[in-house]
């Protein structure tokens, strides 16, 4: 996440391909990860499920990676995550998804849900 300097709003930026967009990036948490949270500084990490390894770094589910990969967009991409998994799918956003902004974009991605 960046701050841009002219408005003050907080945008996000991909570094590899030099990206950007205001809406938070909702990438599918890999399965084998699970989120935790720092009980000292609130900062949402990541433990992996079998070996107990923490890191900062979000690890993104590889069917999202290769939905990417395909040429796909963010939005498309997760489409495409979704109807691979079923609507029992947790991505896991780590509450990214509550934002306004994530919502929005959320909306336009997944077909709602009766």
């Amino acid at each position: 996440a960046c701050r841009s300097r002219t408005t003050g709003k907080v945008y996000y930026a991909n570094a590899e391909t030099g990206a950007t967009q205001w809406e938070p990036p909702l990438y599918p948490l890999c399965r084998e990860w699970k989120t935790e949270q720092s009980p000292q500084s609130g900062a949402i990490f990541y433990v992996h499920k079998e070996t107990g390894k923490w890191q900062w770094e979000r690890p993104v589910d590889e069917d999202f990676t290769a939905f990417q990969g395909a040429g796909n967009s963010d939005s498309k991409a997760l489409q495409l995550w979704q109807a691979r998994h079923g609507s029992y799918a947790n991505p896991d956003f780590a509450g990214l998804e509550d934002l306004p902004a994530a919502q929005t974009a959320m909306q336009k991605a997944l077909p709602a849900i009766a």
